[in-house]
Parts: C-alpha cells; structure tokens; sequence
C-alpha cells in the first residue's frame, strides 16, 4: 500500500482535481471563460508533470528570492538655508 502512494503524483492530482471542479463549473453555469481556463490548467498540468518544472516539483517555482534588508537607510546631509 505504501508503494502504491509513493507512485501517485499528488501535484498533478491536486492540479487535475482543481481543473475538474473549473471544467464542471463552467459547464454548469454555460460560462465560456471557466471552462476554458479549466481545461488550459489541465493541459498546463499534465505537461508540467511530463517535464516535472513549476511549484511542487523540485524546480522550486522558477523563483530565487532575494533577500535585502528594509531597515537600511542612507543618511542624508544637509545645511539649512536662512
């Protein structure tokens, strides 16, 4: 039983099952657009599951962050004019 979970790809069953419910909803409600963007999210899923890129997998979203400190400030000199 354990191995039949390690063999399931959870990012691609999430992914599908989110397309699902947007391909049903558009067509219970004959709405053109989420169906459409249900159906596009499924092809976007299964090929990002052939290729393993996007976030869930390894390829960590395709996004390095970059860390920079808020609290620096640069002091600014002035001399007031009278």
């Amino acid at each position: 039983m354990k191995k039949f979970f390690d063999i399931i790809d959870w990012v691609l069953m999430f992914r599908l099952v989110m397309s699902g419910a947007m391909i049903i909803v558009g067509i219970e409600t004959k709405d053109i657009v989420a169906g459409g963007f249900g159906a596009m999210f499924a092809i976007f899923s299964l090929v990002s599951a052939k290729y393993k890129v996007g976030c869930g997998y390894k390829s960590g979203c395709g996004v390095t962050p970059k860390y920079r400190s808020i609290q620096k400030t640069n002091e600014v000199e002035f001399t007031e004019i009278k």
